[in-house]
């Protein structure tokens, strides 16, 4: 289904991004010549980097465990926006799902964006 499709190839354009950026910024940190403040900008970016994938498989799970077929998680400078497979959502709906959002990462829910996607 084209539907579900789009949910499963952003994830892995995703992945395949991360594991790009994480191999890049390890060549930094294996590298003899990288000076001090290079290593720990790239161990910090790093450990932000995997805090947010885990803040991402969470939220994706939390929603998915409310009954929703699939969904992606973006996280970026405070604001959260969270694709559900889903084509049309209720008002009830949209607060539920950004209440969960906003809870979870620790921001407003005025600052979460719910999008639903057939």
């Amino acid at each position: 289904d084209e539907s579900g499709a789009f949910f499963v190839e952003y994830r892995l354009k995703r992945d395949r991004t991360r594991d790009q950026e994480i191999e890049m910024l390890n060549q930094v940190l294996d590298n003899p010549h990288s000076s001090p403040a290079a290593k720990k900008e790239a161990e910090e970016r790093v450990l932000s980097t995997i805090d947010l994938m885990e803040q991402e498989l969470m939220v994706e799970n939390m929603i998915r465990a409310q009954g929703y077929d699939d969904c992606v998680f973006f996280f970026r400078d405070r604001l959260a926006t969270i694709l559900v497979k889903k084509e049309n959502l209720t008002s009830s709906e949209f607060v539920m799902i950004a209440e969960i959002v906003a809870a979870a990462v620790g921001i407003e829910r005025e600052n979460v964006q719910v999008i639903g996607r057939p």
